[in-house]
């Protein structure tokens, strides 16, 4: 008998159809420079891509914001 057989590899279920994503959101990290830069409008373009939901990084002091700053830029 192989390893594969051994381990079960071969007689596993195939995996169902993925999920879909109700939400997705963007930790600000990714963007840094540009919210360094110019916060409003980097969370506008945010927005306008399609991200519902944005992490402000405690470690850049929230980039000068509170999470209600964040929040209602990310929802305009």
């Amino acid at each position: 008998m192989s390893a594969a057989a051994a381990g079960g590899m071969l007689a596993r279920k195939p995996l169902g159809p993925a999920k879909k994503l109700d939400r997705i959101g963007l930790e600000t990290y990714a963007v840094r420079h540009a919210m360094e830069q110019d916060p409003e409008r980097t969370l506008a373009a945010v927005r306008a891509i399609g991200y519902t939901d944005v992490e402000l990084l405690w470690s850049f002091n929230l980039f000068g914001r509170t999470p209600a700053t964040g929040r209602g830029h990310a929802q305009e």
